[in-house]
């Protein structure tokens, strides 16, 4: 499965989600408390992973990051692409 996207294409979904954003009535959210939850999450969560130092190669390591980063829609930009 291919999700490299051209600028074009990443400007034009930048553009539908401000029209989408501006249109729709929005609950009150703590967009910073559920970014930084997330975030905290996904770090502790690669700090296990180099926690297991020896117990698994560099590869490894990087693949189950990348994994990480993945489970969380974190865009790789393509460069792990080992699929």
């Amino acid at each position: 499965m291919n999700f490299e996207m051209s600028i074009k294409e990443e400007l034009l979904i930048r553009r539908i989600a401000e029209i989408i954003a501006h249109s729709v009535q929005l609950p009150e959210l703590d967009l910073n408390s559920i970014v930084n939850s997330t975030a905290l999450k996904m770090l502790e969560e690669i700090q296990d992973v180099l926690s297991k130092d020896g117990k698994l190669s560099d590869f490894e390591m990087i693949e189950e990051i990348v994994e990480i980063f993945i489970k969380y829609g974190v865009d790789i930009k393509g460069c792990h692409d080992f699929y």
